[in-house]
């Protein structure tokens, strides 16, 4: 490709599935930025030394989200990388293609993908990579409705606003559609794009349902909430939706190359996971100095609630089982392009680093099971 990177860099692309899934990216906030206290505890996860080793990384958005997926964001906006011996590189991509040409080319080790994205360039052999650990296990989705939506199978009927065709969110409403036994043939969906346009198309009467992240929920005003409710709540969605969200992968000659750099990612994020996990206020701080549209307090709340604490990957969530089950998913629901073969699951996932990150830390008990 030929394209030298800064520190932070924007590739322009198409709209993909990638752009469905959200992300931390462009945070900017030091660890001493966060409350004393906050910043004291923190620090206990840092050891001061120089950085030895690099790895690019590539995430799939510029806005800040938050969500647990904006770890990685977070680890090398506030210097925790570097401070524990590891210079972290951002960079944001949007799309298959763009991951495909970064991993390949070498211009970037790591890259924050959607499971499917990762699935589809393995069984289509565009790259033989790794999936390495994760930081957003599920969905982080709630369902919204009008309140003349009073369950699942009145969507019949019903106008759905969504991102686009083959996204991520509209793939997921139709597995709760098919789940539920309503034809999607009778409900009609209307691809009005980002989150921010399909709540506002809710709020305005312009559909009747739509999906986004419960924080998105979260930052409309009691006025525009008015005659809206949660059809599915961030645990009830969970439970509806069994599915591994993300994964966090690298071309399989950078996993054999860069093998200490990885290791030292994996165990590092798993580390300021478990941070985030049990200081759930402190998040809610590092996010509200970068989202003025969103409250501390809020956020707070958000933090708390048992469906988003169950989004933290404290032990890597690289659960054999699950992963499997969401491949079997992807496949069998025609979610990837037609022609695409089931691959086996040892092809393209590598649980050696979290292994050992897992034996170092040892296992937290009561989120995602190793």
């Amino acid at each position: 490709m030929g394209t030298t990177f800064a520190s932070r860099t924007h590739w322009r692309s198409r709209a993909s599935r990638c752009a469905a899934a959200v992300a931390f990216a462009g945070a900017a906030l030091a660890m001493g930025a966060l409350p004393a206290a906050a910043a004291s505890r923190a620090a206990r996860h840092s050891v001061a030394r120089k950085a030895v080793r690099s790895l690019s990384v590539a995430v799939d958005s510029t806005e800040v989200t938050p969500i647990p997926n904006g770890v990685i964001q977070l680890g090398a906006d506030t210097g925790y990388y570097r401070r524990n011996g590891l210079n972290v590189k951002l960079v944001t991509l949007e799309g298959t293609t763009e991951a495909a040409q970064a991993l390949a080319s070498g211009e970037v080790d790591v890259a924050n993908l959607d499971t499917s994205e990762a699935l589809e360039l393995v069984a289509q052999h565009l790259l033989t990579l790794k999936a390495v650990d994760s930081t957003g296990s599920a969905p982080d989705y709630v369902l919204v409705a009008r309140d003349s939506i009073k369950n699942l199978s009145d969507l019949a009927g019903a106008t759905y606003a969504g991102l686009g065709a083959g996204s991520e969110p509209n793939f997921l409403f139709g597995y709760l559609l098919a789940r539920n036994h309503i034809s999607s043939s009778r409900v009609h969906i209307d691809n009005v794009g980002s989150p921010l346009a399909r709540i506002l198309a809710v709020v305005n009467g312009q559909a009747d349902a739509t999906m986004v992240s419960d924080a998105q929920w979260s930052s409309l005003t009691a006025q525009q909430k008015a005659g809206l409710h949660l059809l599915l709540n961030q645990l009830q969605f969970l439970k509806a939706v069994p599915f591994q969200a993300k994964v966090n992968v690298a071309a399989a000659s950078i996993v054999k190359k860069d093998a200490p750099a990885i290791q030292l990612f994996v165990t590092l994020t798993m580390k300021l996971s478990r941070y985030y996990y049990t200081h759930p206020n402190d998040w809610a701080a590092a996010v509200a100095r970068q989202r003025s549209d969103l409250v501390y307090a809020a956020l707070a709340n958000l933090a708390h609630q048992q469906g988003f604490k169950q989004q933290w990957c404290v032990n890597g969530c690289l659960n054999r089982t699950v992963i499997a089950r969401t491949a079997a998913l992807l496949f069998r629901s025609g979610a990837l392009p037609p022609g695409t073969s089931p691959v086996g699951i040892n092809s393209w996932i590598d649980e050696t680093f979290v292994q050992r990150a897992l034996h170092q830390l040892g296992v937290m008990k009561g989120v995602d099971k190793p």
